[in-house]
């Protein structure tokens, strides 16, 4: 079974690195996908399970409630 994590907190917290870690190590086939702003590159030893997607900078978090209405 293949298992896909979407997680913008992946790289805030040190829980879900394990999490992941684990899993790996239970032999389940998972892939990360860290969908994180411009401000936040800086995002290291994630894991070769990892996909960091660059899509959104801090201006457009605030003009988000506008585009979703």
């Amino acid at each position: 079974m293949k298992i896909l994590h979407i997680n913008s907190y992946y790289g805030v917290s040190g829980f879900y690195k394990n999490l992941y870690d684990l899993q790996v190590e239970n032999g389940l086939d998972i892939e990360v996908f860290v969908p994180v702003s411009f401000s936040q590159l800086n995002l290291s030893s994630l894991g070769n399970y990892t996909t960091v997607s660059v899509n959104h900078n801090k201006f457009e978090r605030f003009v988000f409630y506008l585009k979703h209405n």
